[in-house]
């Protein structure tokens, strides 16, 4: 009988049924959402030296120029490829902590 060491299977799909799939930004293979691994990528519309004459020709003072904000998807396999996660041992993979209570 094969059972499950992890609490959620690598998943953060509780209670749903069926969670979309989603394209990997690398490997372009379908990915469900919750399994995914997510990175947020901000930046600036324009380079460095635009913004700072965007600013002086201004007439608002206080006037942020927007930025553009993503979320970029990753597979497991992309992922670790491009080094944003890492393997673990077998001893740290099989415990659970619960992050956001240790977190303070």
């Amino acid at each position: 009988c094969f059972y499950s060491i992890t609490r959620n299977n690598g998943r953060s799909k509780h209670n749903r049924g069926y969670v979309r799939r989603i394209h990997c930004e690398d490997l372009r293979i379908l990915v469900p959402r919750d399994k995914a691994i997510k990175k947020l990528t901000i930046k600036n519309f324009k380079d460095h030296h635009s913004n700072e004459e965007l600013k002086k020709v201004l007439l608002l003072p206080n006037y942020k120029v927007p930025r553009l904000f993503s979320f970029c998807f990753y597979s497991i396999t992309a992922a670790y490829m491009r080094k944003l996660i890492k393997s673990r041992s077998k001893k740290v993979r099989r415990t659970f902590v619960n992050r956001s209570h240790t977190i303070q």
